[in-house]
């Protein structure tokens, strides 16, 4: 799945499901698993290429390592995207909604897609959500799926 992301537990089955984010293409960030005798706790820790790149690795990619990450992202993410823009009529509204996307994956996939309510509301609300359900009905369903996180995915504490 490559997408920090935690599902569980849940009342019938007291285990948990966790993926980690792709470590090349977003956050740089890391799980880490504590077990003891009481349980265990899950913790996502961010770690920064910079200070571990020689000279040579530094002039080929940008100062801010992460920035470049975040830049690759994107840019890999709207290629697959634009076959969605092709949906719509207008291709300012095709702009629109592939950066409203855009934000929404590189959200789940670094594990901040644990809306408040009012943000939830917020996000199917807007234009963009709108223009998704009008024109891309199938794809509403794969939007949809990023309002379903309702748990931090950065950490989780589980007792035996």
């Amino acid at each position: 799945m490559h997408a920090q992301n935690i599902i569980g537990p849940f009342a019938n089955r007291p285990i948990a499901e966790v993926a980690g984010a792709c470590f090349c293409m977003t956050k740089q960030e890391y799980g880490q698993l504590y077990l003891d005798e009481a349980g265990m706790q899950y913790q996502v820790h961010s770690f920064k290429m910079e200070s571990w790149l020689t000279a040579e690795e530094k002039q080929k990619v940008p100062t801010d390592f992460s920035q470049y990450l975040k830049h690759l992202f994107f840019s890999l993410d709207e290629k697959q995207l634009n076959q969605i823009a092709q949906a719509l009529p207008d291709k300012n509204d095709a702009n629109v909604v592939i950066k409203f996307v855009d934000q929404l994956n590189w959200n789940f996939f670094v594990g901040e897609s644990n809306y408040s309510a009012a943000q939830k509301k917020e996000i199917v609300n807007s234009r963009e959500y709108h223009l998704i359900a009008k024109y891309l009905p199938g794809f509403k369903r794969y939007v949809d799926s990023f309002l379903q996180v309702e748990q931090s995915s950065h950490k989780l504490k589980l007792k035996w």
